[in-house]
């Protein structure tokens, strides 16, 4: 996989969470890739009647078998609430509409250079990464909006591994309060893992994950319909399988069961539901325009690690208040915490050497509270998820960059989303260049 370069451990698959991956050319002559097909055409699920009339073909139907196949998945990740239970994140309260800048950027049209070395647009970006829905805020205001493969704005879609970040933010805000303390273990919070790798691991360590520990691999193929329709998050803290390695700290290991052992803590300890939680500290603040929802399995444990579904919009809003710690003038999430999760893990010397392709090709990020840590002097972070989801929340250029979507296997090369997120930021960065300019020319007449 290009996100996981190792096997993916068993608990890693079923938790989801099968989510568990600046060059702005201005002058020049580009030789762009030729494209054979257009694939956002044909792999669009309303038009390939996928989950549409009856009596259904069986070849039309997406099923606990076929969800993460693609092209179902295109189908899939708009409609988990009808594939599994989940709960439900109220918005509540006032929407807080987006307003849309008179100047927009043309993502389309803007060149990059993909994994492979070759230029081409961002169209065939979009194309070829399978991008369902891609949106670009500057200074708070929509600058570039986007729906493919018949996606529509009111559709939520699984967000994979972004779930992470929130999970990691809820955590953050109860370690702020008082309510957690990060030097504590899982298992002193809740005692039935007490003696798992997971239960004897900080809330620190599993928030950076730190946690050194080697679990069992799988295939894709094991993924049958009777593993997900029998889903229980629990049972997978206790795979003999997975053994401590070292001491904690000294290896970074990716894996959903750390988010899902902070999802265990936050719920016994606050005697809430995951996805109440998240209502309350987030989700019913931000001035969201659609509920949002999380993946529960048998015994109604959310997905913690890779669970969250959302509109394309309001994904752009929660990105927003992280950006600025506030919806509108209502403060949202602390300033510590703000500062703490932009604040340098330090931890780059072993995410580089850990199991995300992300990390290892760039060096110089580290890893804090399930965000990925650019550290480029911008104090941006980054989430991202399996199957082309990914987020960019960056301080210094009052920049939001979400995209959603259906790759055609769990990981296309992150680098593709890297060379678009830095000529975006590029562009935007050309655009208020040229409109100071105008200014002061204006000024000067």
């Amino acid at each position: 996989h290009a996100y996981h370069m190792r096997p993916r451990p068993l608990g890693l698959v079923i938790a989801m969470m099968k989510s568990t991956a600046l060059t702005f050319v201005v002058l020049g002559v580009l030789i762009l890739r030729a494209t054979s097909s257009d694939s956002v055409t044909e792999s669009d699920p309303v038009k390939l009647g996928i989950m549409q009339g009856y009596p259904l073909p069986a070849n039309k139907q997406v099923t606990l078998s076929n969800w993460l196949v693609f092209p179902y998945n295109r189908w899939s990740f708009r409609n988990i609430h009808t594939l599994f239970p989940t709960g439900t994140l109220r918005s509540r309260g006032k929407v807080k509409q987006l307003a849309y800048s008179r100047k927009q950027i043309d993502v389309e049209k803007l060149t990059l250079v993909d994994s492979n070395g070759q230029n081409i647009t961002g169209k065939q970006y979009l194309a070829d990464e399978y991008v369902d829905g891609l949106i670009v805020l500057s200074k708070g205001k929509v600058v570039y909006e986007k729906y493919l493969a018949s996606m529509q704005p009111y559709e939520t879609h699984l967000w994979q591994s972004m779930t992470k970040g929130m999970t990691g933010l809820l955590a953050e805000m109860l370690i702020a309060n008082g309510t957690l303390d990060a030097s504590k273990t899982a298992g002193d919070y809740v005692a039935d893992i007490k003696d798992t790798p997971w239960g004897k691991a900080t809330l620190r360590s599993l928030l950076d994950m730190e946690v050194n520990v080697n679990e069992s691999s799988t295939k894709a193929a094991d993924q049958s319909s009777s593993l997900w329709s029998n889903l229980r998050i629990m049972d997978y803290f206790f795979l003999n399988s997975t053994v401590q390695a070292g001491p904690n700290g000294a290896a970074w290991h990716y894996s959903n069961m750390a988010p899902q052992a902070i999802g265990l803590v936050m719920t016994n300890v606050t005697r809430k539901s995951y996805y109440q939680l998240a209502q309350d500290l987030i989700w019913s603040k931000i001035g969201a325009e659609s509920d949002a929802n999380v993946w529960l399995d048998k015994d109604g444990q959310a997905a913690s690690a890779g669970g969250l579904s959302t509109t394309l919009r309001d994904a752009a809003r929660y990105a927003e208040v992280l950006r600025t710690g506030k919806s509108g003038r209502i403060r949202v999430i602390p300033e510590r915490v703000l500062k703490y999760l932009r604040k340098n893990a330090g931890n780059s010397n072993i995410t580089r050497a850990g199991n995300v392709l992300m990390l290892q090709q760039n060096p110089n990020m580290s890893y804090r509270s399930y965000w990925y840590q650019v550290n480029d002097g911008t104090g941006s972070l980054q989430a991202l998820g399996i199957y082309g989801q990914h987020m960019l929340i960056n301080p210094k250029d009052q920049l939001v960059i979400v995209q959603l979507a259906s790759y055609t296997s769990s990981g296309p090369n992150p680098k593709d989303w890297t060379d678009l997120a830095e000529t975006v930021t590029s562009a935007v960065r050309m655009q208020r260049l040229a409109a100071a300019i105008r200014k002061n020319l204006m000024t000067a007449a």
